[in-house]
């Protein structure tokens, strides 16, 4: 939609920057509502149920900005629509990748869905270059009929997660899960031995009757729960003072003292550096854990803060814009070496199942709120404070997060699942095994009032 002037590919017809920043706020907005009633859906219908409705206000948000004036109420409705869909699919698809993975290969598919949403954003700094030219109603039209067709593989190819059919009880479907998941050359008695084992352990912190019993508020008066969702927050809280987010990035109201790229190619450099870092990531998080890799990105991420407070404030070799651009540029790799996609990752593994879905669920409204605020503060604080100020700030963060994963995070690679609810949640811990659903607790006093 950023057509702001005559083009020959929109003409008149299209969003100046001011507008772009208010559209891109509401898909932000709609984030936020997505990844807040995300979890609801994950634990009422399903893992593989909210990923395949994702993709339905994705469908109508494109459909009707297609169809509006590029500023409109419409196509606000139709970007806050979009974003639903962006906080529902962020929630849920790591969710279902975490829960029906092994242990060995579970941190490289959590970090699968970052992988997708930072191509896609190649995909929208690209598509411009193309020799093909292109209306912008056209390009959503297109965006449609992708989802449209993510819509449909989702319900032909997403299995559900075994863990979830597990804990609501459903074994024949869990085993048909695991066999499809492991290949359906296994041994069905092999997938029943496997899902056997998992029921086992997944009883021990989540017992029947800890779904009926559960409410949010118990991740904030449940000691356990609340370590477990501390963590969670200050990582979330880490990964977004530390630098600043991609959405700042792509800011075009941003003045050029800001420490944003300067240009589209430095934004592509941006983008495909993140990319890379993501790929590096994926391959080292579970071979060396989760710790050392956040660890080696907050290094690298206070490096670069305090390299662009030094370029924002003139002391450069060479030209200060030049030198601003690689820092941002060698930002970008060392942020998605592991402060990209770790956060959520451990925020889902030290959580019982019967809480995981909530938990990552406010988890993820924190990012996206996060990130919704960014997208405001950022200009103020730089009228403020100026760039140097706000990046030394910046690195400090990185100081600060780093000395926090070393002593307060834990590690969860290689363990099972339920092995890492364990070391939040003692596997005797009577209080969670043996907690009695709240209906029943009902039944019961209305047995004594009548007798």
């Amino acid at each position: 939609m950023s057509c702001g002037g005559e083009t020959a590919a929109c003409g008149t017809d299209g969003a100046n920057e001011d507008e772009i920043a208010t559209l891109q706020a509401a898909l932000f907005l709609g984030a936020i509502v997505g990844a807040a009633r995300a979890g609801w859906g994950c634990d009422r219908f399903g893992r593989r149920r909210t990923v395949v409705a994702a993709t339905i206000p994705a469908i109508l948000g494109w459909a009707l900005a297609a169809c509006a004036p590029a500023f409109s109420t419409t196509a606000m409705v139709g970007r806050v629509l979009a974003g639903i869909s962006v906080g529902i699919v962020t929630t849920a698809a790591p969710l279902l990748l975490i829960e029906a993975s092994s242990k060995s290969m579970r941190g490289a598919h959590a970090i699968l869905p970052n992988l997708a949403i930072v191509k896609g954003v190649l995909f929208m700094y690209l598509s411009p270059l193309s020799p093909v030219t292109m209306h912008w109603r056209h390009l959503a039209g297109v965006c449609a009929m992708f989802n449209v067709i993510a819509l449909i593989i989702a319900i032909i190819c997403v299995v559900e997660s075994p863990r979830w059919l597990l804990a609501r009880e459903m074994r024949i479907e869990a085993v048909e899960a695991f066999t499809t998941l492991r290949g359906a050359y296994k041994e069905r008695e092999a997938m029943e031995d496997v899902a056997n084992i998992v029921a086992r352990e997944n009883a021990k912190t989540s017992p029947p009757g800890a779904f009926a019993a559960f409410r949010w508020y118990d991740l904030l008066l449940d000691s356990h729960l609340s370590r477990s969702m501390m963590i969670a927050c200050a990582l979330v809280g880490i990964q977004q003072l530390g630098g600043l987010s991609l959405a700042v990035h792509d800011d075009g109201e941003i003045p050029s003292n800001g420490a944003v790229p300067s240009s589209t190619e430095t934004r592509i450099a941006y983008v495909v550096t993140l990319l890379f870092g993501i790929m590096v990531c994926s391959r080292m998080v579970d071979y060396m854990g989760r710790k050392p890799c956040m660890l080696a990105s907050l290094a690298g991420m206070c490096l670069c803060n305090l390299a662009m407070a030094s370029a924002a404030a003139g002391y450069a070799l060479g030209s200060a814009r030049d030198a601003l651009d690689v820092a941002i540029i060698s930002f970008a790799f060392f942020y998605g070496l592991g402060m990209a996609a770790i956060p959520m990752l451990i925020a889902a593994e030290l959580f019982p199942q019967h809480a995981r879905g909530t938990a990552i669920s406010l988890t993820l409204t924190l990012y996206w709120s996060y990130v919704f605020v960014e997208t405001f503060a950022y200009e103020l604080a730089l009228d403020a404070f100026g760039a140097s100020a706000i990046h030394v700030f910046f690195a400090v963060v990185c100081v600060v997060g780093a000395i926090y994963v070393k002593y307060a995070v834990l590690e969860t690679a290689n363990r099972a699942l339920e092995d890492t609810v364990a070391l939040v949640i003692p596997h005797n811990d009577v209080r969670v095994a043996t907690a009695p659903s709240r209906p029943s607790r009902r039944k019961e006093a209305k047995r004594v009032v009548i007798l």
